[in-house]
């Protein structure tokens, strides 16, 4: 038997997940799939291949990962999928669903805000939650995004959204806003809700919460900015879930976050 590396079983669980929650759309013949933020072919090419029959649109604002994606999809013989350079918040193109596999940050929000505004279903599983706090306008977080600004990588919170939206604002919800968590205290949990925060075998003393192992503490607030996120589009009328994709589920990247319009359920 072969032995695959662990990349390519998460690669292959997370594809596998993104394509059971398209086949659970049962959607029409050319129905046109979007991918936010797609890279160079890591979800876009895998579905369009278990999928024939839908179309798929890849957007991202590298034009060398778009490039390679082309090249990956004319190696390969599929016809089924277009690529467009575009920030995530400036796509105008029209779509059936819109998924989104680990977008950092606030691009994240930023996908499901796209489909919501044109009430589409989304699949979307988040990433580096931490880089929300690029967003908040604290005074660690400004400090920290200028030194992005000047090493070159670019900051974060101006790279995801895009010029097609505001400012994503946080906590996503009312629900949550109004709850009047602190900005300092929300961008606290964003930070610790990323995979560099679990730290296993060690508690959690430090930060007031008793004898809570530390990835138990990194899950509740994993599971806090899902809510978040998950009541920001119930209250536009979505009908939302968090899942947990097969095969992840002890990693700090297995959610996967699903939203269909109300009036759409059946």
């Amino acid at each position: 038997m072969p032995t695959f590396s662990p990349r390519f079983q998460r690669k292959l669980a997370q594809c596998s997940s993104f394509s059971a929650a398209l086949s659970s759309l049962s959607l029409p013949p050319n129905s046109t799939i979007v991918d936010f933020g797609c890279g160079s072919c890591g979800l876009t090419l895998p579905l369009a291949l278990a999928f024939p029959e839908l179309r798929f649109v890849g957007v991202d604002i590298k034009k060398t990962a778009l490039d390679l994606m082309e090249a990956r999809c004319e190696e390969v013989g599929v016809t089924n999928v277009e690529t467009a350079l575009s920030d995530i918040g400036a796509f105008e193109g029209e779509y059936d669903v819109a998924v989104s596999l680990h977008g950092c940050g606030q691009a994240s929000d930023a996908a499901i805000l796209h489909a919501v505004d044109r009430g589409r279903p989304y699949f979307v599983a988040p990433c580096c939650i931490g880089k929300v706090k690029f967003s908040l306008g604290t005074a660690s977080a400004k400090k920290e995004n200028h030194a992005n600004h000047e090493g070159g990588s670019g900051g974060f919170a101006s790279r995801t959204a895009g010029e097609g939206f505001d400012v994503l604002s946080y906590p996503r919800s009312s629900w949550l806003r109004e709850q009047q968590i602190p900005t300092d205290v929300f961008s606290r949990i964003c930070e610790s809700a990323d995979s560099s925060f679990m730290i296993e075998g060690e508690t959690m003393n430090d930060v007031a919460v008793g004898q809570t192992s530390a990835f138990e503490y990194h899950r509740r607030c994993c599971n806090l900015v899902c809510l978040d996120r998950n009541m920001y589009a119930q209250e536009r009328g979505y009908a939302c879930w968090t899942c947990k994709m097969p095969g992840l589920e002890g990693s700090a990247k297995s959610d996967l976050l699903v939203g269909v319009p109300s009036n759409a359920m059946h």
